[in-house]
């Protein structure tokens, strides 16, 4: 899969509750391989932790590939966004 192609997708929780979407990735270049994904976080989200909303913008944090499953529309995160 091209990153181009990762950019944009929808993240889904264990719940099946919107987390965010794929805005970036972070590469390791000594290995040649995806490390981290850049998610935009939903605003339910980022209300549910307990943080505000930033005045500009989006919370953004990144995610480990290895918690991550590709599926063909949407990507799935392994635990709940209260885990």
């Amino acid at each position: 899969m091209m990153s181009r192609e990762l950019e944009g997708k929808e993240i889904i929780d264990a719940k099946a509750d919107k987390f965010g979407k794929v805005i970036g990735i972070g590469i390791d270049c000594s290995e040649m391989r995806v490390t981290y994904l850049r998610i935009e976080v939903d605003d339910d989200i980022v209300k549910l932790w307990g943080y505000k909303k930033p005045f500009l913008g989006h919370l953004q944090v990144l995610i480990p590939v290895g918690v991550i499953s590709v599926g063909r529309d949407v990507m799935n995160v392994k635990k709940s966004a209260t885990e």
